[in-house]
């Protein structure tokens, strides 16, 4: 079993386990946003012109693929919440929440603002 982590990473160049660096996706992408950065430099009209018919399609013929999504997950959610596995504790089981009920709804409900108004 070891032996398979060991080939499964041997094109990773970091060892450590909570960093892991793929060069050929890391450079695909680079290359990638590069390449947008550029021509976007070059020619900013007709790229904002194709990035805005991009946006126009997507919202077009995938609105309700967001909609749908976003549905289900809270559906999801409220199942979780309400099986045997919404009483999981997450951590050890001595552990106590860092924060109380109000402060995490705070925090959530700030998260919230600042998506909206950003």
């Amino acid at each position: 079993m070891e032996g398979e982590k060991v080939k499964a990473r041997s094109n990773l160049l970091s060892t450590d386990k909570y960093f892991s660096f793929d060069p050929y996706i890391f450079f695909s992408v680079l290359c990638l946003v590069i390449v947008i950065l550029l021509a976007t430099l070059i020619n900013r009209q007709s790229i904002g012109v194709m990035f805005f018919g991009l946006q126009d399609t997507i919202v077009e013929f995938f609105a309700w693929g967001f909609s749908f999504t976003v549905s289900l997950l809270l559906i999801f959610s409220i199942g979780i919440i309400f099986s045997r596995y919404g009483n999981i504790r997450l951590g050890p089981d001595e552990s106590l929440p860092e924060f109380s009920f109000l402060a995490w709804v705070s925090m959530l409900f700030s998260a919230g603002m600042g998506i909206g108004l950003v």
